[in-house]
């Protein structure tokens, strides 16, 4: 399965393929844990590299933390290292997207300003803005909000589109242009 870049939505003979995916089944996974981890049956004989993006058909998985020749160990989007570049999709806003522990269908969004128009429900995917997914992967949906008095940005909370229990089946990301991505974005004048 070939996912393709903003580039390729146009009828464009010059679009080029940005995304490759890889399918693996999910052979370990914790969820009780406030750091959890997952393995695949994929490694790098496979094309499988550390800080590749996961996904699940309905979601975010986690990203890819260690490789060894068959199989691939990774953080969860269940870890507290677990930040994942997200927008909400009515107004493009973005944020971060974490766990703070607890409940594994919950997860919280920051960074979103108080000048932003948020609806309970409101659709929350990736944003893009990373190398590791692309953009518009269904995340979850807005569940409640609110502005602490004194904040400048909104306390969200956020229900999981998918059940990270019940992984079994993903697809590994490998982002063909992330290697170019991350030098551009690492150079400093």
């Amino acid at each position: 399965q070939e996912i393709y870049g903003p580039a390729s939505t146009h009828t464009d003979s010059n679009a080029t393929q940005q995304y490759t995916m890889v399918a693996a089944r999910v052979i370990n996974n914790s969820i009780a844990n406030l750091d959890n981890y997952f393995t695949l049956n994929v490694g790098a004989r496979d094309g499988i590299q550390k800080g590749l993006g996961v996904i699940q058909t309905d979601g975010v998985m986690g990203i890819i933390t260690d490789v060894s020749n068959r199989y691939a160990r990774g953080i969860s989007l269940l870890n507290r290292d677990t930040k994942i570049s997200v927008s909400i999709q009515r107004n493009h806003f973005f944020g971060t997207l974490s766990w703070p522990g607890g409940n594994p269908k919950r997860a919280k969004l920051s960074d979103i300003p108080k000048h932003a128009d948020l609806v309970i429900g409101d659709l929350v995917v990736t944003s893009g803005f990373s190398a590791l997914f692309p953009q518009g992967i269904t995340v979850g949906k807005i569940i409640n909000f609110e502005l602490k008095e004194g904040s400048n940005f909104y306390d969200i909370d956020v229900e999981l589109s998918n059940d990270l229990s019940q992984a079994h089946y993903v697809y590994v990301i490998k982002n063909l242009y992330a290697e170019e991505q991350l030098e551009i974005e690492d150079q400093r004048n």
